[in-house]
């Protein structure tokens, strides 16, 4: 039914619990909500008789669970909602700066709220180990084990989880299968629980395709020292994965792979850098599998992830993309059509040698992971300005931003992914920030923008 209340009768409204009602704004409100106030449309009351729910957040996928948790009173529209959106996305509110009492709003909602966490894996063993890890969190609740796929399947419609650890090799329905069938009927951000051996790590590339959103090895090295790492890795992927934009997941087929003749033969005219986090794995699996060698450029990326990870992806992509792709090792020549992947934890620079241009890696400086896809951008600005290509992905990091706009300012070209398509948005939107003569583009046009500037400059 039309609500007469707003113009032209175009916001639909629907009845809600005890005479609650919910809808949501037409483009014509929202932008015009938007100019006037300058923030994004939050949840809010906006008259007495009807709910506009224009943003529900990560959590609450549908606008009737914001509602029913409205309604048991576990959320006030004008306090908390605001707060949950700015510290689930990690973004500053209207007069707020990043991280100002985020933290704390963020650590009393899950509190009161905590995540759901459904275990799915056929070792009796391997689920009691994860759900121990999450009894002195109280932030993430367990609501469920299921021994297989199909138990889970049958158990999540019911009991509505926020987060789903999977394994992979299961008996009656294995975790690939078990999980597209969770993204077609219930789409829920899930954890694959792996090994990173050969086998192991073809099937969890796999399932990133198939709608992961990231994966972590099953707790099992010995020790108290690294069973504890191990755990507290555990609980931060499942906060991380739970801040996730499910509606941006999407099943990516594979792609047919046919190299051609020696890449190594044509010149090097285009020289394209990748930098992504959080999330960059999916971005990736879209663009790289999809790059020709006849283009005339070669291609670096920096992952913020496990060195260890990166070996492994390394070798899928190479299985999977007409184009070469190896790990980046200190001293090699670049070659045209072959992508060089490095972990954050490397910081990488370009030398101009007789031969061509070559890479020098070198172990970070830090303990942390901070600035290597800064370094490379700003190296290969430097020796090579017009023909460097910057390009921005998904990521809770806000490295590569001061990278993009200098390859700008030295007359490259800059890509950033559609914080939009992105399932973190941080990087995207500190490059944009930085960089406002960037491109921005969802995940599944890049590699046609990336045609288009090796065979136009």
């Amino acid at each position: 039914m039309e609500d007469a209340s707003s113009p032209q009768g175009k916001r639909r409204v629907f009845p809600g619990p005890s005479g609650l009602s919910q809808g949501w704004l037409s483009t014509t409100d929202r932008e015009k909500d938007i100019k006037e106030k300058n923030t994004p449309t939050y949840p809010g009351i906006h008259n007495r008789n009807s709910m506009a729910v224009s943003t529900c957040g990560p959590r609450f996928k549908k606008p009737w669970r914001f509602l029913r948790t409205l309604y048991r009173g576990d959320l006030m529209p004008h306090e908390t909602a605001d707060k949950d959106i700015d510290n689930r996305q990690n973004l500053p509110g209207p007069g707020k700066t990043p991280g100002a009492g985020g933290e704390n709003s963020r650590s009393e909602q899950l509190h009161r709220n905590p995540l759901r966490l459904l275990i799915v894996d056929d070792s009796r063993l391997i689920r009691t180990a994860v759900r121990s890890t999450f009894e002195q969190d109280s932030r993430i609740r367990v609501v469920g084990e299921a021994g297989n796929g199909r138990e889970a399947l049958e158990m999540i419609p019911q009991i509505k989880p926020d987060v789903v650890t999977l394994d992979i090799n299961m008996p009656k329905m294995d975790g690939l299968l078990t999980l597209k069938h969770i993204m077609i009927k219930h789409p829920t951000p899930t954890v694959m629980l792996s090994s990173l051996t050969r086998e192991g790590a073809t099937k969890t590339f796999d399932a990133l395709r198939f709608g992961a959103i990231d994966f972590i090895e099953k707790p099992s090295r010995f020790g108290d020292e690294a069973l504890a790492t191990q755990r507290r890795q555990l609980r931060e992927k499942i906060m991380l994965v739970a801040n996730v934009r499910i509606e941006n997941v999407r099943l990516l087929r594979s792609t047919a792979t046919s190299p051609a003749a020696d890449p190594a033969k044509t010149d090097i005219e285009h020289y394209v850098v990748f930098g992504a986090s959080e999330g960059g794995y999916g971005a990736l699996l879209k663009i790289i599998p999809r790059l020709k060698p006849q283009w005339p450029a070669t291609y670096l990326a920096v992952v913020h992830a496990d060195p260890s990870h990166i070996d492994a992806f390394a070798d899928y992509l190479h299985k999977h993309s007409a184009i070469n792709v190896q790990r980046a090792v200190n001293g090699i020549t670049l070659q045209n059509g072959t992508c060089y992947l490095a972990a954050g934890s490397e910081y990488i620079t370009t030398s101009q040698e007789q031969q061509g241009l070559s890479l020098r890696v070198h172990p970070s400086p830090f303990p942390d992971r901070r600035g290597a896809i800064n370094m490379l951008m700003l190296s290969l600005s430097e020796i090579m300005p017009q023909r460097t290509i910057g390009i921005i992905l998904s990521g809770r990091e806000q490295d590569g931003a001061e990278g993009v706009a200098e390859i700008a300012r030295m007359k490259g070209k800059v890509i950033i992914q559609s914080p939009h398509t992105c399932l973190f948005r941080e990087m995207p939107q500190a490059a944009i920030l930085k960089c406002s003569s960037g491109k921005v583009l969802p995940d599944a046009y890049i590699a046609d923008a990336i045609k288009t500037y090796c065979q136009t400059l």
